[in-house]
């Protein structure tokens, strides 16, 4: 399994009260594997993404990726892990797209450029490289974040609304990125959406979180 989630819970303080988001979830993903996650608006699919990733720190239970212990080998755990998030934010606004990439990835100087020209030019990003992420429109930093999150071919994607202001020759691309890191590279991936297209597309488990729990269907 590349994401193993046992027992989690998670909470935030509102308005000098906690506030249970994520309650005993449990969830595993296989290599190959594509699931989709649906829920209302502050249902915690966001939050479940980040505590995967290790944006977010849990409360309790267990998160597994690849076989890494997120709380005992956390960097071990986020080499295994690609992550599209927040695009609005995730980025260094004043740097140009390649700046905002340059660094992230272990990879040397050559196996970098020619990974980054591959990624950017399956997100029209090509023509984009040099200009700061500020000046970019929503759909441009859309695929900017997702294209980061491919670029070192991860063993776990965590996609949030990931077709948001994508046009449709975009979300194509994104489909058939999704399709090529499940299929050929056996990525598991989580996506959390509203888009339902996703699930049948992919054919796949998916669920709907609420109060803090997954219960689990198929399409």
């Amino acid at each position: 399994m590349n994401i193993i989630l046992t027992g989690l819970f998670k909470s935030f303080t509102d308005n000098g009260g906690s506030k249970s988001v994520i309650s005993g979830l449990n969830l595993s993903l296989e290599a190959s594997e594509v699931f989709s996650l649906f829920g209302r608006n502050g249902s915690g699919k966001t939050t479940l993404l980040k505590l995967i990733s290790g944006l977010v720190e849990k409360d309790s239970g267990g998160i597994s990726v690849c076989g890494f212990d997120t709380a005992k080998e956390p960097a071990k755990a986020r080499r295994s892990i690609g992550v599209s998030c927040d695009s609005e934010k995730s980025f260094y606004q004043m740097l140009s797209v390649y700046e905002n990439y340059a660094g992230l990835f272990e990879m040397n100087s050559e196996e970098f450029k020619k990974r980054f020209s591959e990624i950017s030019s399956e997100f029209g990003l090509s023509d984009y490289a040099n200009i700061p992420v500020f000046h970019c429109s929503s759909g441009v930093r859309q695929r900017v974040s997702l294209a980061r999150a491919f670029l070192p071919s991860p063993k776990v994607l965590l996609l949030d609304e990931p077709t948001k202001s994508l046009d449709d020759k975009y979300r194509e691309a994104l489909l058939g990125a999704i399709k090529r890191e499940a299929g050929q590279r056996q990525a598991s991936v989580l996506v959390a959406t509203h888009d339902r297209e996703i699930a049948a597309y992919f054919g796949a488990r998916h669920g709907v979180l609420e109060n803090g729990k997954i219960s689990e269907g198929r399409l």
